[in-house]
């Protein structure tokens, strides 16, 4: 598995959540169905402030009384229900570029 920069958007209601989790994934260009899911499962399940630079201690994903990998599926396979049940939008983005483990440095622009 390659780690890539990334960055993870999830708009609900008026508040936007934002993860610079890095994607791990085992080739460049377009991770599988499986890998996004696995990504934002674990975001999902680390749903604090901290994981979303919301800023606010009670401010998180409403999960909908799904678990994080029931969300995570919905949002990747289901997206035109996800959108009009759980969340106004989501999107993931990278630019392929690999981590450096020794120059750990997000680029703002993903």
């Amino acid at each position: 598995m390659t780690n890539y920069y990334a960055m993870t958007y999830i708009y609900q209601g008026d508040v936007e959540f934002r993860c610079s989790w890095d994607l791990s994934c085992e080739s460049q260009g377009h991770p599988t169905d499986d890998e996004l899911i696995a990504h934002l499962a674990q975001m999902l399940s680390e749903n604090y402030e901290d994981t979303w630079n919301t800023f606010d201690d009670e401010l998180v994903v409403n999960l909908r009384g799904l678990s994080p990998d029931e969300f995570a599926r919905e949002l990747v396979l289901n997206y035109e229900n996800a959108v009009k049940d759980l969340v106004n939008s989501w999107e993931f983005c990278t630019n392929w570029v690999e981590v450096d483990p020794d120059d750990y440095d997000h680029p703002c622009n993903l």
